[in-house]
């Protein structure tokens, strides 16, 4: 196992990253046939295309604005419920 983690390490470490440069993180999954981006959370599916964000209608160029889009709408998610809200107010 640990000469296992070793070698990863060790390639991993020869990889050629150019400088300044820094690997996507995509928050959502793009869908190419209907140019949008979309999520899934508890069943629930959330979707955003690229003419809703105002940006050209390709991966590359949108995948920002959708990471954006979605941190929004994820602290939205967030807040409490009013049912929740009302249970923590009258709790003990």
């Amino acid at each position: 196992m640990r000469k296992t983690i070793f070698r990863i390490i060790r390639y991993t470490a020869f990889l050629a990253i150019p400088e300044g440069a820094m690997p996507s993180r995509y928050h959502m999954t793009w869908y190419a046939s209907s140019r949008r981006w979309r999520k899934c959370v508890k069943g629930k599916w959330y979707s955003v295309s690229c003419k809703q964000l105002g940006v050209p209608e390709t991966k590359e160029a949108s995948w920002k604005a959708a990471n954006e889009w979605w941190e929004r709408e994820q602290a939205l998610l967030d807040l409490p419920t009013e049912d929740e809200r009302i249970a923590r107010a009258i709790a003990p």
